[in-house]
């Protein structure tokens, strides 16, 4: 099956899809049913499609292929942002307005439960391989941090590194922590294993704003969308001067390969 690129258009109200391959390419398909300021966006490895809706607090669920919604989730959500899927199909949503991170159990039926971070806003999330939970958050005046919580674990351990706005996230198989800042530096920061202070760090061309990270499955290629309407692609690891595979001349939020499930 071809690889795709999902786009959360927020100019549309749409996600659109391209190919992974070429660069600039024309779509091959959209999906607007459902949607509602789409925001997040999240791929399993089953190809199914995870969609943060802001304006009206629901997660939407489009098995592949599909462009209408086969589950919608809502409960106790507040302003989402960011979904992820674990490896047993349980899904964690970012809520922006409380700081917390809901747990949708795949066991149980309606069933959810509550992490807390130590912020008021929850960013970009990502597991490692070891199932631990990374969640870069907000708190006062934008200033943040990374928090990690064990497999299982509602109470998180902060990371301590420094942020300013933090936006997506990514880990790589060597653990390595990326970080989208957009509090006036719009750069991605990499930070290693048990440090605070980045490793490397790149900027967007033009000071364009980053929103959302994706890391391919081979960790070959970084696809990051930005606020001017562009999706980057970086050599990974990561190189200075990106890409850009698409265009839509629109603010968009989320992107997310079809192939970067870790699991």
């Amino acid at each position: 099956m071809a690889r795709l690129i999902y786009v959360a258009d927020q100019g549309s109200g749409e996600i659109v899809i391209f190919p992974e391959s070429g660069k600039l390419r024309q779509p091959v398909g959209t999906i607007g049913t459902g949607l509602e300021n789409p925001y997040g966006l999240y791929v399993d490895r089953h190809g199914v499609l995870y969609v943060a809706n802001q304006s009206n607090n629901t997660v939407t669920v489009y098995p592949s292929g599909a462009t209408a919604p086969s589950v919608t989730y809502s409960k106790d959500l507040d302003r989402p942002l960011y979904p992820i899927v674990d490896g047993d199909g349980n899904l964690f949503v970012g809520n922006a307005d409380t700081g917390k991170i809901v747990e949708y159990l795949a066991s149980a039926g309606t069933g959810f439960r509550i992490l807390t971070t130590a912020g008021g806003e929850v960013d970009g999330m990502d597991f490692d391989r070891s199932r631990t939970l990374y969640a870069a958050y907000r708190g006062a005046g934008g200033q943040g941090s990374v928090e990690a919580f064990a497999a299982g674990a509602t109470r998180g351990r902060v990371l301590g590194m420094p942020l300013n706005q933090p936006q997506g996230l990514v880990v790589d198989s060597h653990y390595n922590v990326l970080v989208a800042e957009t509090g006036g530096t719009n750069r991605i920061d990499v930070f290693a294993p048990g440090t605070t202070t980045p490793s490397s760090e790149v900027e967007l061309p033009n000071h364009d704003t980053p929103t959302q990270l994706s890391l391919e499955a081979g960790e070959r290629a970084l696809f990051v969308s930005a606020l001017s309407g562009n999706v980057y692609q970086f050599r990974y690891p990561l190189a200075k001067e990106p890409v850009i595979k698409e265009n839509l001349s629109t603010t968009i939020q989320g992107v997310a390969v079809s192939n970067d499930q870790k699991f």
